[in-house]
């Protein structure tokens, strides 16, 4: 069974990672401890959260929605953005050259292991305007 997971950043900006709840006031994410009917609960900011798409980049990082990703191919390095569309996680690659960005499956490059989490678009915004990654 895949594991269901999100991540929000909190008031301190400090990120969460749990279940996920919307309130009449407010976004949760919610940490429960293993072995234990105990949770604690993370008031979050809704445009931060993102939910894990069940895979990790070569190094093991677990892949999130808003990931900044690079994956290298042929000896070419592409930055791109994590996102979920209706049918698969994705990501669109902002090429080098300035040519026009392509929607990717996350998963088919994910095999080859080039892939690697370099930051998100909360924290590292600035990586999407690199000429390489």
């Amino acid at each position: 069974m895949r594991e269901i997971l999100f991540r929000g950043k909190d008031n301190s900006a400090e990120w969460r990672y749990g279940s996920y709840i919307e309130k009449t006031f407010g976004s949760f994410i919610i940490k429960w401890f293993d072995n234990v009917c105990a949770c604690e609960e993370y008031k979050v900011d809704s445009e931060t959260v993102g939910q894990y798409t069940s895979l990790t980049d070569k190094n093991g990082t677990k892949i999130f929605e808003g990931d900044i990703i690079c994956r290298e191919f042929h000896g070419d390095y592409y930055t791109g953005v994590v996102y979920f569309t209706d049918d698969f996680y994705g990501y669109s690659v902002t090429f080098i050259d300035g040519t026009t960005p392509e929607i990717m499956p996350l998963s088919e490059f994910h095999k080859t292991r080039y892939i690697e989490v370099i930051g998100n678009v909360f924290d590292n915004p600035e990586l999407l305007e690199a000429t390489k990654c």
